[in-house]
């Protein structure tokens, strides 16, 4: 295939409908799981103690989770059940909450996704002009076969299964009370990108962004590491490319301290777990 690729620019923001939800604000939250059944047993959720009450009144509540396909089903669960309580579940471990302090929701009227994108990579090619290094490291012998990019390739294998591996860490699920998902960095104030200046209006930008784009959702926080589930395979090269490239914008060590290239970002970018680690 060749690293023939033409750097196209960030395209405009599709945003869908999407109507807010109000968070479920209670004392008690038996109500959450009254019907849920695990097979590790009961369910129960506690105030994670790190994070002050917020002045709405709402928390972020915690259970423990086995590590693996018994996140992944939990982590299921509250997912059908946002849209009734505002609850938005993450799969955490005792190192997320280092950093996090219950904040509100983050302005996305600020911060254009398209445009802040844009402004990372021309930083990008600043950075790498000044250094003379390749502004966009790229590896022509990562190939992009019609397996990879078959738009079924993923039926009987989905992100639970991808989870069983890489999750092993996240022994935690949290529900974060927001109005759109997108809003969960900003509402934990996860300051996880702190050295890469991301603040909370542009993670929330980024990730509205690809919820059209590609379908993802928020999985998971850990100190430095986000994980992104995507509903919506991705079927060509040249999508595959755009896409890492976006990620690559958004968390320049996904190439330069993770996959050292954008091609080997991009192909991991054809599964249905994607994961953005900062330094």
């Amino acid at each position: 295939m060749g690293v023939e690729f033409e750097v196209p620019a960030i395209a405009p923001d599709r945003i869908g409908a999407w109507e807010p939800v109000e968070p479920w604000v209670g004392e008690d939250p038996a109500v959450l799981v009254a019907d849920v059944e695990s097979a590790a047993g009961t369910v129960r959720f506690a105030p994670q103690p790190d994070l002050d009450l917020d002045l709405d009144g709402t928390r972020v509540w915690v259970t423990p989770v086995e590590p693996g396909y018994r996140a992944a089903d939990l982590w299921t669960t509250f997912r059908q059940r946002y849209a009734s309580t505002g609850l938005w579940p993450v799969l955490t471990n005792s190192y997320t909450w280092s950093t996090c302090a219950l904040a509100g929701p983050p302005a996305l009227a600020d911060v254009d996704a398209q445009r802040w994108l844009a402004a990372e990579l021309d930083a990008r090619h600043a950075e790498a002009e000044e250094d003379d290094d390749d502004p966009i490291p790229r590896d022509d012998r990562v190939t992009f076969s019609a397996d990879d990019l078959t738009p079924d390739r993923h039926l009987g294998f989905d992100w639970s299964d991808v989870w069983s591996i890489v999750g092993d860490e996240l022994d935690q699920l949290a529900l974060v009370p927001v109005r759109y998902p997108w809003d969960v960095p900003g509402r934990l104030a996860w300051d996880g990108a702190c050295n890469h200046d991301i603040d909370a209006g542009a993670h929330a930008a980024v990730l509205r962004r690809w919820t059209f784009h590609w379908d993802t959702e928020l999985v998971a926080l850990e100190l430095g590491t986000m994980w992104l589930r995507t509903g919506r395979a991705i079927t060509t090269r040249d999508e595959a490319l755009t896409a890492a490239l976006e990620a690559f914008a958004y968390c320049s060590d996904s190439v330069y301290q993770d996959h050292d290239t954008l091609d080997a970002l991009a192909h991991r970018l054809l599964q249905p777990v994607w994961r953005l680690w900062w330094d």
